[in-house]
């Protein structure tokens, strides 16, 4: 099956691509470090093919030809095992999300593994072949390879590592923190005990997308057993704050509009109640502020402390809409603050009653008492009783709509935080691995050393100093590349859920991203070194 994602997810699509593509670059630099180390050690072979003749389109040939055979059985192995983990995700992301669509291996995704296979073996395999044959070691020149600038390559190649799983680390932080204050943050209502339902009248004209209509239905559930509460509206919660609003008596000018923008929420009186969304001034809707009584309206609390700070807002009024939804209202009362299920900060809000504006979409909410489910069969009855062909669907728990809300940030989070665990991983081979090799390769000079007098700490600096040098190169071009990219912050925070004000890179972050590495790196360097110190420099000696 296909899924198409809509515009607004394109923006976390393309970071975690772009995750998965670090993490390979994190690879490939590992694979082309083991590449370079055995074909150093294939000198003698390459000395001799090149003295029966072979030229560096032969050789490069050859180095080519095993790197690719090495990427076909990893490539095979890969496929394997992302077959097998395909029954993992699917039990971890069980929710749906605008970003996973049908997880599952098929013929595209075989060939674009076929595709990065190819480029990545060229990448990898070509780089060290090509720098041996330079090298001129085919003549005999095997000392050229033996200098600094070997060394350096590899220790780039660290840095390389380091300052991507930086990126990874930072992104998997930031994205796991807006998660939790998203999550931590009070909403401001109890959707405990709630369910949702969605109904659709015909259209404007058609009297079940009326107050009156809705009425009805209200009044049939109000003998339903175990339903305490019902509401209607056309949505269940306060969403973005898109509508523009101009307040009687000031100014009115384009600027001005187009600061002041709140939610808005058609709603009956008994919604605050179903919610527990407390009353702070004033009072709430009753079935006497009808269609042919004067318009009002109900406001939060944020909204009355930013635009009334030092007076009452009771009794102001506020024109907002556009065309035949033009009005203006009066405020009758202040409630509190409701946050959207997507940010941190609650806007303006603004609440109009049913009875006053008719809408065709509308969301039912039904409250049962504590541990009770909720009657849907019984509701369906009741609400048919009125309209027989009214059209019920999508229903809900309330708490699951919210949770739902969450899916694209935990999703994010958890791919994120497991491409950051492997690409530490992989980082931490590749400083192991280089530090083990330039430890083997140095043995007789670090036996040499420790007998003329060098301290294990003399020792250490020698070995871990340049990787620990390069490391902290490494750090900080990674942490100089994430706040680069916190450019792309506000298309991320629209795409994947996360409030904007939550995606900030602060000192904090970049602090725990360098104890991290510092950790990692310190371990990766100890372990080979401590090995060395281990042997007695006269075993060595004697056996050179």
């Amino acid at each position: 099956r296909r899924v198409v994602l809509g515009r607004g997810a394109r923006p976390a699509v393309l970071v975690l691509f772009a995750a998965v593509g670090l993490v390979l670059l994190i690879a490939c630099a590992n694979t082309a470090q083991f590449l370079m180390a055995r074909a150093i050690e294939r000198r003698p072979e390459v000395v001799i093919r090149s003295a029966l003749g072979a030229g560096a389109g032969r050789l490069l040939r050859q180095f080519l030809t095993e790197a690719f055979l090495f990427a076909a059985v990893a490539a095979a192995l890969g496929v394997l095992q992302a077959s097998a983990l395909v029954g993992v995700l699917r039990t971890l992301i069980a929710s749906p999300s605008p970003l996973l669509g049908e997880l599952g291996l098929n013929v595209s995704v075989i060939l674009f593994t076929v595709m990065v296979t190819v480029l990545v073996t060229l990448i990898s395999g070509l780089f060290p072949a090509v720098h041996l044959v330079r090298q001129r070691v085919i003549a005999g020149d095997a000392s050229r390879l033996t200098g600094t600038t070997r060394s350096r390559t590899r220790h780039a190649m660290i840095a390389a590592q380091v300052a991507a799983s930086v990126v990874l680390l930072v992104a998997a932080v930031l994205v796991a923190t807006g998660l939790r204050q998203l999550q931590d943050t009070p909403t401001g209502y109890d959707p405990e005990g709630v369910t949702m339902l969605r109904l659709r009248a015909a259209g404007r004209s058609d009297p079940r997308g009326t107050g009156a209509g809705y009425q009805q239905y209200l009044q049939a559930l109000s003998s339903v057993p175990g339903v305490s509460l019902a509401s209607i509206g056309d949505g269940p919660l306060q969403g973005f704050a898109g509508t523009e609003f101009s307040i009687v008596g000031r100014a009115n000018d384009t600027a001005t509009l187009s600061l002041q923008r709140s939610g808005w929420l058609i709603v009956s009186p008994d919604y605050f109640k179903l919610l527990g969304i407390p009353l702070r001034a004033g009072r709430t809707f009753t079935d006497s502020d009808s269609v042919d009584a004067p318009q009002v309206i109900v406001i939060n609390d944020v909204m009355a402390r930013r635009y009334w700070p030092d007076q009452n807002p009771i009794g102001q009024q506020i024109r907002s809409g556009t065309g035949p939804r033009l009005r203006t209202a009066t405020i009758i009362g202040v409630v509190g603050d409701v946050r959207p299920t997507h940010r941190l900060e609650v806007p303006p809000q603004i609440y109009t009653t049913y009875l006053q504006q008719s809408e065709p979409n509308a969301t039912l909410l039904v409250k049962t008492a504590a541990g009770q489910d909720a009657p849907i069969d019984a509701i369906k009855h009741a609400i048919r009783t009125v309209v027989p062909e009214q059209a019920i669907f999508d229903i809900r728990p309330l708490s699951a709509v919210i949770a739902q809300s969450t899916n694209t940030p935990r999703l994010m989070t958890r791919l994120l935080g497991s491409f950051a665990i492997l690409a530490i991983a992989l980082a931490m081979l590749g400083v192991y691995t280089v530090v083990s090799y330039v430890t083997a390769r140095r043995t007789k000079e670090v036996a040499l050393r420790r007998a003329i007098g060098a301290t294990p700490n003399d020792v250490l600096r020698l070995l871990g100093v340049p990787t620990l040098r390069w490391t902290a190169v490494g750090i900080a071009i990674g942490v100089l590349a994430a706040a680069w990219l916190m450019r792309l912050v506000p298309s991320v925070a629209n795409s994947s859920g996360l409030p904007q004000e939550s995606l900030r890179l602060d000192p904090p972050t970049i602090v725990a991203a360098m104890i991290v590495y510092a950790v990692i790196v310190g371990l990766a360097v100890l372990a080979p070194a401590a090995r060395a110190l281990r042997v007695q420099p006269g075993i060595i000696l004697r056996a050179e």
